[in-house]
């Protein structure tokens, strides 16, 4: 039987806006086995890149799209009071789940940009969940810990949108071994 070395379940990207909670992704769920890889197609605005946007939001609180969170948020649609990320991933070793928030005041489509929450918790057996980390320096080292990437890496090795195979085609061949050894 071959090993996954990483199972994503119930992916989801959440808005909220003064009327509506929109899900924009939910309930992807995917295995990926040691030497296997999975494409993802689909139609210009089917919804590609907001699926790589979750993943990589709830794992490391960016995307290619946006670097920091400081007074805009490029993410969250306009006119949405709430904008959230969550992935519950296996990994050999256990489930986590990791989750990616960020509000406005009083709720409000109009209200000022709060800070944004980075928390990671692990699955228990019982399907509870512990905390393991809820500040954001210390939720990034604790993803980067348990799947031994980090959000460059990540990015080249399991989520190539759009045009950005031909960028990791060159990537120098040092750094891209690197990246392939890491798979």
């Amino acid at each position: 039987m071959a090993e996954n070395i990483l199972e994503v379940h119930d992916l989801e990207i959440r808005y909220v806006t003064d009327e509506e909670t929109v899900q924009a992704v939910n309930d992807i769920t995917f295995s990926l086995e040691r030497g296997e890889s999975i494409g993802l197609v689909g139609e210009t605005g089917a919804g590609k890149t907001t699926i790589f946007d979750a993943i990589r939001l709830a794992l490391f609180r960016r995307t290619n799209r946006l670097d920091s969170f400081a007074g805009a948020n490029e993410i969250m649609t306009r006119g949405t009071a709430e904008c959230m990320a969550r992935i519950q991933f296996s990994i050999p070793g256990g489930r986590y789940v990791a989750t990616w928030h960020q509000t406005r005041s009083r709720g409000r489509a109009d209200g000022r940009l709060q800070p944004d929450r980075h928390t990671l918790e692990r699955m228990k057996p019982d399907g509870s969940l512990e905390l393991l980390a809820e500040r954001r320096k210390e939720t990034e080292k604790a993803i980067r810990a348990l799947i031994g990437m980090d959000f460059e890496h990540f990015s080249r090795a399991m989520l190539l949108p759009q045009g950005e195979f031909a960028i990791f085609l060159k990537t120098p061949p040092a750094e891209r071994s690197d990246i392939l050894e890491q798979i």
